[in-house]
């Protein structure tokens, strides 16, 4: 193939794999935010301003994660809550890493162990169909459609990066630009997940396989080579990482009620789970969010004992394949090592999950490339065969996109292959919550507690469908279970003092949100509906108080500045009360109330204009409130615009506020006055 047909199927290449991925995750762009994404994006304060990068490094303690959560804080700074620029970002992310595949296949097959010769000029071709399956295959939903397994994305991105740009140093006479490339990559990576830990024992394994005959390894090569690993390692140093403290840990298992997941038991389970991982490599059907996993206990367990004769066979073979089946070898000891972060010693409390084969899955499918042109051996029928297997794992991958529409869909393809967990339930019934099915709701949470008597949040959510529903005596009974099973919920506590707050019992409400508080000094949640219980019994300086709490607790909390803006608007402080409400209203822009409340602050100070802009824009957001029409009819009147008010108020007779025939005569009254006027004058004329 010539240089210039080259270039024009590598130009053909990039837009194929461009719309083959907009194509198969094309159904997931208004996907919602689901399961942990709510804690790490939704409800994670920190990610929401972009400047305070301190408060981003604190996440999770520790800033082994900062650069996958600044991406998040870029996200929510152009788009807010808008799923639509989070799933174009993680899919951009999967494009470039299919790009990346696509490279280190290249650079594989042209490597000097290779003679670059092996494949008869195909390596394009191989590299092609490689990248195009990783780009396509199921098992890689998880890590691109669900947000927050951007950690998983984002991290392969830099590990192939910077893997690549090692082996282009290696490759041009050892040029230092590539080894500084790869290392600040691998630096990266590092920030990003922790399985970048793997990437400079994947470099050494690399540089043994297919590196070692560039002018031997000589001592310029190898201090450029510990000087990456080293730089590389440089931020799981500065983690801390203490070791015993990790072989020490037990986890209460998420992926089977009842199981003690200790490093032991976790390892004698991963050499069940890895199989599954081949599998769904191999045939990705039955793919599942929310594994129900029995840990192993025994390395004599029938299955765990044959499960680890497979994995040892699988590596031995690799072993002995190495001289003449090197890529081979290399793609399978690529899958065992990139995997050995998180199915090994060090436990975690799920597991199985799919999006952890996300960065092994890259050898295998440069494996099964490899296999797929050696079996077929021309060049049509190994076209044919790629082309097939893609279009097949397209369907599936569009098909699999499908159930993450929604948390009902999700959860219940979940419970479909997990019906004896409780969790699925729980999830299922808290969105049927959401969507005041009360009903489906409440069948859900009874099954989770069914299954699970001690799940807490269960009770919790059930007791809110109860309230939901006027039954309250059910309602108390499951916030007292919770406060029975743990003395110091606070939700429980908080939850159970808003269904007091309900009923009208605002002492014992009071004392709930003071047991809440005194438990969570800072939980802002509970000084907030304390403020509005103050404010409605009268208690302005005390609702002020801890609404001002609120703000030094949670300063983008916009719903305590509307409140103590009110407080301020009652206290006639105009000026204080329009700061509050623009606050408010620059953490939420479409909140209509917001602009009503500004516009009367702006009509006390006789700004008319502005009071006018504003209740125009709340009527746009809340169209049906008849309220918003009023005060811009009140507004009109005192602006002399009398015909402006009579229609704002009949509008608001028409949605149904009582207004009072002495006001509407006064309008029509002050209206046929304007006009007598207006007649005078031209008659005058």
């Amino acid at each position: 193939m010539g240089t210039a047909r080259k270039w024009l199927f590598k130009l053909f290449l990039f837009f194929i794999i461009c719309l083959l991925g907009i194509f198969v995750y094309s159904n997931t762009f208004q996907t919602p935010f689901q399961f942990d994404d709510k804690e790490f994006i939704v409800n994670n304060t920190r990610i929401h301003d972009l400047k305070n990068i301190r408060e981003i490094l604190k996440i999770l303690g520790t800033p082994i994660r900062f650069i996958s959560f600044y991406s998040f804080a870029l996200n929510y700074h152009f788009h807010q809550l808008n799923v639509f620029g989070y799933h174009i970002v993680n899919l951009t992310i999967h494009i470039i890493n299919t790009l990346l595949v696509l490279w280190l296949i290249l650079l594989t097959l042209s490597s000097p162990k290779l003679n670059g010769k092996i494949f008869c000029g195909k390596n394009l071709l191989i590299a092609s169909g490689g990248a195009l399956i990783f780009l396509v295959h199921p098992v890689q939903t998880e890590a691109v459609t669900y947000i927050c397994q951007r950690f998983t994305s984002l991290a392969t991105l830099f590990y192939l990066l910077s893997l690549c740009f090692y082996i282009q140093g290696r490759q041009h006479n050892n040029k230092v630009g590539y080894f500084i490339a790869s290392a600040v990559a691998g630096l990266l990576g590092m920030a990003t997940k922790q399985i970048v830990f793997t990437l400079p024992f994947i470099i050494i394994l690399y540089e043994f396989y297919f590196l070692k005959t560039i002018k031997g390894l000589d001592k310029k090569t190898l201090f450029y080579l510990i000087l990456i690993l080293i730089f590389s390692l440089t931020i799981p140093l500065l983690y801390k990482f203490d070791f015993s403290k990790v072989i020490l840990k037990e986890y209460p298992s998420r992926s089977h009620e009842g199981d003690i997941i200790t490093p032991s038991v976790y390892l004698l389970t991963q050499f069940q789970v890895v199989p599954t991982y081949i599998r769904l490599l191999f045939l990705p059907i039955k793919q599942n969010f929310d594994y129900d996993w029995p840990s192993s206990n025994s390395f004599f367990e029938p299955q765990t004992f044959l499960s680890f004769l497979i994995l040892l066979i699988i590596l031995i073979v690799s072993l002995l394949i190495s001289k003449k089946q090197k890529i081979i070898s290399f793609c399978i000891l690529w899958f065992f090592l990139t995997l050995i972060v998180e199915s090994s010693i060090i436990p975690l409390p799920h597991v199985i999950f799919e999006h952890r084969l996300y960065l092994p899955s890259v050898g295998f499918c440069m494996m099964i490339s490899i296999l797929i042109y050696q079996i077929t051996k021309k060049k049509n029928f190994y076209i044919c065969t790629i082309c097939i297997i893609v279009i097949i794992f397209s369907y599936l991958t569009f098909k699999r996109n499908e159930v993450w529409k929604d948390g009902i869909s999700l959860w219940s393809d979940v419970i479909k292959k997990s019906p004896n967990k409780s969790r699925p339930y729980h999830n299922r019934g808290f969105h049927y919550l959401t969507q005041k099915e009360y009903n489906k709701a409440l069948a859900d949470f009874n099954k989770t507690i069914e299954l699970n008597p001690l799940y807490l949040q269960a009770y919790t959510n059930r007791a809110t469908v109860h309230r939901a529903m006027g039954n309250y005596i059910f309602a108390f009974n499951d916030y007292n279970k919770v406060i029975e099973l743990n003395p110091i919920n606070v939700q429980a506590y908080h939850n159970r003092a808003h269904a007091f707050a309900s009923i009208g019992e605002i002492e014992k409400a009071l004392t709930d949100y003071n047991k809440a508080i005194e438990i969570k000094p800072d939980y802002f949640l509970a000084y907030y509906n304390r403020g509005l219980l103050f404010g409605k019994r009268g208690l302005l300086d005390m609702a002020f108080k801890d609404l001002t709490k609120v703000i030094s607790l949670n300063p983008r909390f916009a719903y305590a500045y509307f409140e103590r803006g009110e407080i301020y608007l009652i206290q006639n402080m105009s000026d204080l009360a329009i700061n509050d409400f623009s606050k408010g209203l620059e953490l939420m822009p479409d909140y209509g109330q917001g602009y009503n409340r500004r516009g009367i602050a702006y009509s006390r100070q006789n700004l008319f204009d502005l009071a006018e802009r504003d209740l125009t824009k709340a009527i746009e957001l809340i169209p049906d409130d008849s309220a918003v029409y009023y005060n811009r009819s009140v507004i009109y009147y005192a602006d002399n615009k009398f015909d402006r008010a009579l229609q704002d108020a009949q509008k608001a007779q028409s949605l149904g506020l009582s207004l009072g025939s002495e006001y509407i005569k006064n309008l029509e009254a002050a209206l046929y006055n304007l006009r007598n006027e207006s007649l005078k004058e031209k008659m005058i004329q």
